[in-house]
């Protein structure tokens, strides 16, 4: 059952993700750092257990870059 919910929020926070992060209004790509960080526990959690260590590494670089993101447009980001 996990794993059925995992895919679904893998799927669901994916699609959000991408059309967020390519929005012109800067307002509405902001919340794609949301949405990818998460997916992360959710793959992070899928390739462990299906031991796809490529994959793993992969979540593990990609969960570093929307903290990245999320620092820079949440918590630096200066009112225009």
């Amino acid at each position: 059952m996990i794993e059925v919910v995992s895919q679904v929020v893998i799927l669901c926070c994916g699609l959000s993700t991408v059309f967020l992060s390519t929005a012109e209004q800067f307002h509405h790509r902001k919340w794609a750092s949301l949405f990818g960080m998460t997916a992360q526990p959710f793959w992070l959690y899928d390739s462990y257990t299906n031991q796809q260590w490529g994959i793993l590494l992969l979540s593990l670089l990609f969960a570093g870059r929307w903290v990245q993101v999320f620092i820079r447009d949440w918590i630096k980001r200066k009112p225009i």
